[in-house]
């Protein structure tokens, strides 16, 4: 099903003459906001193509630094009530080749943003089918590489099943003459590989060792049209190959996608218990995370570190020998009661400071992560107003050197933890939240709703509010809407 809002933008691009350009045969697929949507555009007309996006409300976006290549661009579109992203990829120039390298171009662009035609189902424009199997050919050719050695020994296959099926949609639609006059007008391309991959495709003699020769002989007639020499070219490959790699084995996670051309962001999401905060926090990282760099960093207290695991243990063991044994049998006011009693109260204190710690460096680690590009979610945030009762500083002010000194390190920990750009508030009723969380306190968690719904008093404009009662489907729909506008 085509999304309103790409319909919309399509009719907004009639002023422009543009050209989906490949993959006609799972276009659907782009025009319901699976895929990306390639568009083909003359340079010349580069202005008004970005006017009319923009006017429809989509945002530039830009690749990593290693997926960066010229005359083209990437803008994100948003349907609000289907609540998902578009993808718009605008190509000035056919620009083709291994991934990380891109080192060809086709020179074809004038010839087939002339030849378009209307989809007759779709509405968008496309290639004639002569066209774009020249292209598809030539694409599938160029993203050759050593590796493809390794799948050709592995795989009877040669190509995926996608792939089949666009060279047999294509393959069912081209006239043969067509495709010939096409071929003998220009001499980019050398009408012998065409012919010669389409013989041995049809007859099922495809071998690994015909693709190589028919790329050597495609780009040996490219020669002139590269980026970089060929072996600058290998270079580029591999260094992005190496960097996919640790990405996947060394830190995981963390692999740069596209960001905002207008800089990074920092959400944090707040509630009491059932609000669904972790649920809508992990609901939009998977929704943001199709395209752009998404970063999520929990800041409450079931993810310790190493340095507030090792400090948990003393604390909990403390705890229980103080307050079960130790003190109601000495009693608190004697010597050995107060003794056993501050050495609770120090544990206690360095498993708060040690949190308090961790909050502090995933909040540092955010606003990095924020100033880099990335779009960063907290899940859960110590805010002024809710934090006496949810994930704030734990220690009181004492009168002892040590423990007072504790109690301050704390609360200059969590002064330091700034607001982030915005905070979306989940308000849930008592009702709501104890249906579901069962299990929980009933009385502590009508405090904390009762914090967090204070926090309608203020009038920090960074402050969302979103109600929490409402089904999930409802609450990540707004989430998204509202996420949208702030980008």
């Amino acid at each position: 099903m085509t999304l309103d809002q790409v319909s919309k933008i399509l009719t907004a691009l009639e002023a422009v003459d543009y050209i989906h350009w490949k993959s006609t045969q799972h276009l659907l697929a782009g025009l319901s906001g699976d895929t990306d949507l390639d568009l083909l555009i003359e340079r010349e007309q580069a202005n008004e193509m970005r006017a009319c996006l923009l006017k429809e409300g989509c945002k530039p976006i830009l690749s990593s630094p290693e997926k960066q290549y010229p005359a083209m661009e990437d803008y994100l579109g948003f349907d609000e009530k289907a609540g998902r992203f578009l993808h718009f990829h605008l190509h000035y120039q056919l620009i083709l080749g291994q991934q990380y390298s891109k080192n060809h171009r086709l020179p074809f662009e004038y010839e087939i943003i002339s030849s378009r035609q209307l989809h007759s189902e779709l509405g968008v424009f496309v290639p004639m089918p002569e066209w774009e199997l020249i292209i598809l050919i030539c694409r599938l050719l160029l993203k050759l590489t050593v590796f493809s050695f390794g799948r050709g020994f592995i795989r009877k296959d040669l190509f995926p099943d996608n792939i089949h099926r666009e060279l047999d949609y294509l393959l069912e639609r081209i006239d043969t003459p067509k495709l010939e006059e096409i071929l003998g007008s220009q001499d980019t391309v050398p009408s012998d590989v065409i012919y010669g991959f389409l013989e041995l495709y049809r007859s099922g003699q495809m071998r690994l060792l015909h693709l190589f020769t028919f790329r050597n002989r495609l780009t040996h007639s490219l020669r002139g049209h590269q980026r970089h020499s060929a072996w600058w070219s290998r270079y580029r490959y591999f260094m992005g190959i190496s960097k996919r790699i640790f990405y996947r084995f060394v830190s995981p996670g963390n692999s740069p996608k596209k960001c905002l051309a207008n800089g990074g962001l920092s959400i944090a999401l707040v509630g009491a218990d059932g609000a669904g905060k972790s649920s809508l926090v992990s609901a939009l990282r998977k929704w943001l995370g199709w395209k752009l760099s998404v970063r999520v960093f929990y800041m409450g207290s079931k993810k310790p570190s190493l340095l507030t695991n090792l400090t948990w243990g003393p604390a909990f063991i403390s705890r229980q020998l103080s307050r079960r044994i130790l003190v109601p049998i000495f009693g608190k006011q004697t010597m050995l009661g107060r003794l056993f009693n501050h050495f609770n109260e120090f544990w206690q204190g360095l498993f708060a400071v040690a949190t308090a710690l961790d909050r502090y460096a995933r909040f540092q680690r955010g606003v990095r992560a924020a100033n880099n590009g990335d779009i960063v979610l907290y899940d859960r945030f110590p805010l002024e107003a809710i934090k006496t009762v949810m994930d704030g500083p734990k220690l009181q002010e004492h009168p002892g050197r040590l423990l007072g000194w504790l109690a301050r390190l704390e609360m200059r920990l969590y002064d330091g933890i700034r607001k982030p750009d915005h905070v979306f508030v989940l308000h849930v009723s008592p009702h709501v939240s104890q249906q579901r969380k069962p299990d929980h306190d009933h009385n502590v968690v009508v405090d904390k709703i009762t914090a967090v719904a204070s926090l309608k008093q203020s009038e920090d404009e960074r402050l969302l509010h979103i109600d929490a009662d409402e089904p999930f489907d409802t609450v990540l729909l707004k989430s998204k809407q509202l996420l949208w506008k702030l980008m």
